[in-house]
Parts: C-alpha cells; sequence; structure tokens
C-alpha cells in the first residue's frame, strides 16, 4: 500500500497488501530512499523505533497490563509512565527524573486535573448535561470548552 504525503513519502508498507490494521505498519519509506522503521513486540506494539540515521527509540511495556512504562529516546534519556489499575495515565517523569505531569481523574474515569512539575495544575470540569466541559488554565483563566464528553451509558449496546 503506498500514498503520498507531500511529496515525500512514497509508501507505508504493512504484511499484506490490504488495509493496514492496528500493530501491522512496518514502517515509513521516503521516495528519497530514506525510512523509519518499526520493531514490534509479539503483542504488536512498537518496541523500537529506527530512523534514517539508524539512531533507535525504544519503547518497554508492563507485561501484564500492556501499559507503556518507558520510553527512551535517540540518546539514552528515558522516561517513566505509572497508571491507575484501568489504564489511565498517572504520572510522567522526565529522563532527569523530575515528574513532570500528574493527573487525576473521577470515578468515572473522566481527566480531572493535571499538574505540570511546576505545580501549576489544569482542571476540567465535564458537565454531562451539555456534553461540554469547562477548563480552567494554569493562570486560573476559564475557558468553556465545546468538546463533546462520550457517557458510557450512551455508547453502551
Amino acid at each position: 500500500m503506498g500514498f503520498a504525503l507531500l511529496a515525500l513519502l512514497a509508501a507505508l508498507y504493512a504484511p499484506a497488501p490490504a488495509a493496514i490494521a492496528p500493530g501491522q505498519a512496518k514502517g515509513l519509506y521516503s521516495s528519497t530512499g530514506k525510512s523509519v522503521t518499526f520493531t514490534r513486540d509479539t503483542q504488536g506494539r512498537i518496541a523500537a523505533i529506527t530512523d534514517p540515521m539508524g539512531n533507535q527509540m525504544l519503547y518497554s511495556y508492563d507485561p501484564i497490563t500492556g501499559d507503556l512504562l518507558t520510553y527512551t529516546d535517540r540518546v539514552g534519556n528515558s522516561s517513566s509512565y505509572t497508571y491507575q489499575s484501568d489504564h489511565l495515565m498517572l504520572t510522567a517523569v522526565d529522563p532527569r527524573g523530575v515528574q513532570v505531569m500528574k493527573n487525576t481523574y473521577d470515578s468515572s474515569g473522566r481527566l480531572i486535573s493535571q499538574t505540570d512539575a511546576n505545580g501549576k495544575t489544569v482542571t476540567f470540569a465535564p458537565d454531562l448535561g451539555t456534553n461540554t466541559q469547562t477548563v480552567t488554565d494554569r493562570l486560573g483563566g476559564v475557558v468553556p470548552s465545546a468538546v463533546e464528553i462520550e457517557v458510557a451509558a450512551q455508547l453502551a449496546p
């Protein structure tokens, strides 16, 4: 399967000449001969990405939950991530060991706040009646959002 992207990307290759399902793409190949390749684990998740210069970015996952645990950049700097039992990301720690993000969720699993490395918090207040949410930014400014909220009851069969 191939497609043009800004006249540089010549093809996106999958194991079979059909629609690419999640976990099947092998990489991105340019008409200039350069490529970015994906190495996948036995679960089909990306374990490594190799850039055109041969540098690798590595990903490791929890063997039980499948959650992303670490990302290592091409020069060896690793970031780590923690999760709640229901796969909701709790924290992100950068290569310096600094917690750069902490999330909190309500009992329905909706994100209600995110705190950055400087202790500044963004809050999210859903309004299920209008399927919108209000966002309060790090400076205390309130931004009404038109983003629709998916209600689990509406999605149930």
